[in-house]
């Protein structure tokens, strides 16, 4: 129970979402030099949280193949778990974290990552990243994407990330392994 309530009280810590995106923007990940030398500048990618979808280009949600929901449904769903009605008003949903990748010098967003803290797991769940076909590049955004929820991870001392993908090369080139876990699904 008392690992439970720190938990909770790392993840209700919102200053901390924003350290976060300061310190990345400082200290960004280290990237292959190759990755530096081309045209796409991953260097200039910066993660935000933000808590209203709006923010989100609907072609970043469109373009997610084999996806069981529409733009619109994803819109609907984040502006719902993103805040929460309270007593005392709308607060932060802090297990329900959404980012927007921003280029710093273009000031647009090139990326979504929305991730899940699944207190009961002690884990954290990346449901969703798309980025820009202009950074479909050798798996670099993956990288870039898991040195940010390996952040995330640490600060909110969850134990493992539990991301789902249909092109695991990409994430075991990056420090995921395959689960002993098999993902069974029944559609009726």
């Amino acid at each position: 129970m008392q690992d439970s309530v720190l938990i909770n009280e790392e993840i209700d810590d919102h200053a901390k979402d924003h350290e976060i995106a300061q310190e990345e923007k400082q200290n960004p990940p280290v990237l292959p030099k190759k990755t530096q030398k081309r045209a796409v500048q991953f260097h200039e990618l910066n993660f935000v949280r933000i808590f209203d979808p709006i923010h989100i280009p609907a072609y970043l949600i469109e373009q997610i193949k084999d996806r069981n929901f529409d733009a619109d449904k994803f819109y609907s769903y984040q502006k719902m778990f993103c805040l929460l009605q309270t007593a005392e008003g709308p607060k932060f949903n802090p297990t329900n974290l959404l980012y927007v990748l921003i280029n710093e010098r273009l000031r647009q967003v090139k990326g979504v990552l929305w991730m899940v803290v699944d207190l009961l797991n002690n884990s954290l769940n990346i449901n969703l990243f798309s980025v820009d076909r202009e950074y479909w590049q050798r798996g670099d955004a993956v990288r870039l994407t898991t040195a940010h929820s390996k952040k995330v991870m640490k600060d909110l001392s969850l134990k493992r990330i539990v991301w789902v993908s249909k092109n695991p090369r990409f994430f075991e080139a990056t420090g995921f392994k395959r689960s002993k876990d098999a993902v069974m699904i029944y559609e009726g």
